[in-house]
């Protein structure tokens, strides 16, 4: 299901009409109803609106977990790093990858632990996960480490954490900072939830990502989240996550982030034909648009996608 479907769903299994709902959220039923049947995307403040009215979490209502009573950790990286060493050790082993966790369910301190992940480290020959004394030496910065390692995990198998990291929080409140992140060759890029007119900055940002810098080629990048259809022939469908390279120019061929018109923007393959261009979805039942050049704004170039199953 669909975030409409999945809201439209649990309002009808509580009883409520789209009237009440509607009312509750302050704008009109009509409105209401194109967010049920998918024309309109909520911003991220109604979204959190609508689940708490519906008694559910948000992960739920994106898909993320089947389970409408299941409270996902909503805390930053800021509250992860304020926990005692008993109070991380339960977080961590409750939220570890369960390839970590076969190896961690025993240790009964964070610096057994962090052993433990520098011997793995070794016998992989990846030195430079290790941790090291540019970390520092103090609880913080092993709960950062740590966290970061798992979150590292989770992406590696193309699976999602139980926890958000924002990348704010992480220059706020911790002693490490991108410089730690940039020795590993990561960076920090945002996730949107859709991209309004021809700015990313009035988009709706809902995470953040760390991804190897190698695939950005050492540019700047961003995750859009898909929440269609309409490129599934390229295997892009709802819940993945495409992964976008900053550029205004793409080669034909080349699969982007565009806006046309200074609307919404969306994913296309795009061929370029004298001054148009030719934007066309990969699904077959959506059709191309030939649109000139100068009313088409591009973000950037499609260089990976992340999806779960």
């Amino acid at each position: 299901m669909n975030l409409g479907e999945r809201i439209r769903e649990r309002r009808k299994k509580l009883g409520f009409t789209q009237i009440e709902v509607a009312e509750q959220l302050n704008m009109g039923r009509s409105n209401f109803g194109h967010i049920e049947n998918g024309r309109v995307i909520p911003t991220s403040t109604d979204l959190d609106k609508i689940a708490d009215i519906l008694n559910t979490n948000v992960d739920y209502l994106l898909g993320r977990t089947d389970d409408p009573d299941q409270e996902r950790v909503k805390n930053s990286l800021g509250w992860i790093l304020n926990l005692n060493e008993s109070g991380f050790l339960d977080f961590f082993k409750k939220n570890a990858h369960p390839i970590l966790y076969e190896h961690i369910k025993d240790k009964n301190t964070i610096d057994e632990i962090v052993n433990l992940n520098n011997e793995l480290f070794s016998s992989l020959k990846l030195e430079k996960y290790k941790f090291t004394a540019e970390w520092g030496d103090d609880l913080q910065s092993k709960i950062m480490y740590l966290t970061i390692m798992n979150d590292l995990v989770y992406q590696e198998n193309n699976e999602e954490p139980p926890y958000v990291i924002q990348d704010s929080n992480l220059k706020a409140n911790s002693p490490i900072n991108e410089s730690i992140l940039s020795s590993f060759n990561l960076i920090n890029i945002p996730i949107y939830m859709f991209i309004r007119h021809s700015k990313t900055d009035n988009s709706e940002k809902i995470s953040s990502l760390t991804v190897e810098s190698d695939i950005l080629e050492g540019a700047d990048g961003f995750a859009l989240k898909i929440r269609d259809d309409e490129m599934s022939g390229d295997r892009i469908n709802a819940g993945s996550l495409a992964i976008v390279k900053y550029q205004d120019n793409v080669d034909s061929n080349d699969i982007a982030v565009v806006s046309v018109y200074e609307n919404q923007a969306v994913l296309r393959r795009i061929k370029k034909q004298g001054d148009m261009y030719m934007l066309i979805p990969s699904n077959p039942i959506y059709s191309p648009d030939l649109v000139p050049s100068k009313n088409v704004h591009i973000f950037g170039k499609v260089v990976e996608v992340r999806f779960w199953i």
